[in-house]
């Protein structure tokens, strides 16, 4: 292992499922992390269970908290090699109801603005590294959309695009850039829906793999079959997801 080997790393969203997961498959390797979230019993408990793991709490959608972020990052970890946009939130609104407003600018502002005024504003930091990174977690539902959850597919499409749109940018300077595209994962967010969801140890451990790679469109798990019918057959692939 490579590119997860001695590095300095920001995860947010970093004290449980995913985030957790993603520490778990690196753990071993020389890694320093710096976890983030809203809420500091998560990530102490995190930063607990592994070593090199340090705790600092922060909402990623609030400009002045997102400055402490990479402030510690700097001074704890003295720079940054990588950053892992892994904060999500989702709801499910009924607009045939009348949707909730602050529901709607939550998730529009957890999961698609904060992760790109952090790399805006991370990126001076990133370029001291000599191998920069930024990795971006999607969602299948970035490729085909479900009925319960349209501002949340909206926002990981717009993630998706907006990580493409990044890599050309930033290709000359020596970053990568790498979309994740999660299938349905076995996590908080999802409980409830863990019926044949995958277990985050093992996504974890495919992300770290393709990424090593050299891949920069991660597809894991049930996302790849449904990419290939969106290439093929996209009307079926819409039929299938929108009532997931």
């Amino acid at each position: 292992m490579t590119v997860f080997e001695n590095k300095r790393i920001l995860l947010t969203g970093g004290g449980t499922g995913i985030g957790q997961a993603l520490i778990g498959a690196g753990a071993g390797h020389g890694n320093r992390w710096l976890i983030c979230g809203r809420n500091e019993g998560p990530l102490r408990e995190t930063a607990d269970m592994f070593e090199n793991v340090e705790v600092v709490q922060g909402d990623v959608s609030k400009a002045a908290d997102r400055a402490a972020i990479l402030a510690a990052a700097r001074e704890r970890m003295g720079g940054l090699d990588m950053l892992i946009n892994n904060a999500g939130v989702q709801f499910y609104p009924k607009f045939d109801q009348g949707a909730d407003e602050t529901e709607v600018a939550t998730e529009i502002a957890v999961n698609l603005e904060a992760p790109i005024n952090l790399c805006s504003e991370a990126i001076p930091l990133l370029r001291e590294s000599a191998a920069p990174m930024i990795v971006n977690i999607s969602s299948t539902l970035a490729l085909a959309p479900k009925a319960s959850a349209p501002i949340y597919c909206a926002t990981k499409a717009g993630l998706a695009s907006f990580s493409r749109a990044l890599r050309y940018q930033l290709k000359d300077l020596g970053f990568r850039v790498v979309t994740v595209y999660p299938p349905l994962v076995a996590t908080p967010m999802t409980a409830g829906r863990v019926r044949g969801a995958m277990k985050p140890q093992k996504f974890a451990t495919d992300v770290l793999r393709q990424i090593e790679c050299g891949k920069d469109e991660v597809l894991v798990g049930q996302t790849k079959t449904l990419a290939a019918i969106m290439r093929i057959a996209p009307g079926l692939g819409y039929r299938i997801v929108q009532r997931a």
